[in-house]
């Protein structure tokens, strides 16, 4: 999967791991809620209200897929949860980068390196400029930790 911040993630897969099938789809910015399950196999949806939120979650491939889309359906995030399969064997790519690596402090380090600013926060680490956000349960203000969940905003 390779990312175009703010614009799209390419080559997403459409089905399970273990499927003995295999297809890939584009995530770009603005899609909606119908496209999404035009696309993927919905296991389940909530609505979100928050403070300054509100929208649907929609969650696939047993919750390791989760889109979060706006008041008005577009998409709003994309969550991936990993390890999961088929995104480990793909990857997300940012500027051959691989923004799945499975240790986190790996992940920033390398942004770093290509002068990506990035921002500590209470549960991991963003990287604003190209709108990913890197989350470990385990985070203690310590990076060398696993990486659970990778957040696109699009």
């Amino acid at each position: 999967m390779e990312l175009f911040p703010f614009e799209k993630i390419m080559q997403v897969p459409r089905y399970p791991a273990n499927s003995p099938r295999q297809d890939f789809v584009d995530i770009p910015r603005n899609i909606d809620l119908i496209h999404i399950a035009d696309s993927f196999a919905i296991n389940s949806m909530r609505g979100l209200i928050k403070s300054k939120t509100i929208g649907i979650v929609a969650y696939i491939f047993g919750a390791h897929l989760k889109i979060e889309f706006k008041k008005d359906y577009t998409i709003a995030t994309v969550e991936f949860r990993i390890p999961y399969e088929p995104f480990d064997e793909f990857g997300l790519f940012y500027d051959d980068t691989n923004l799945f690596n499975a240790k986190m402090k790996n992940v920033y380090d390398e942004l770093n390196h290509k002068g990506i600013k990035t921002e500590m926060t209470d549960v991991g680490f963003c990287a604003p400029s190209i709108g990913v956000n890197f989350f470990s349960c385990d985070f203690d203000k310590s990076l060398d930790v696993s990486l659970d969940t990778v957040t696109v905003f699009l």
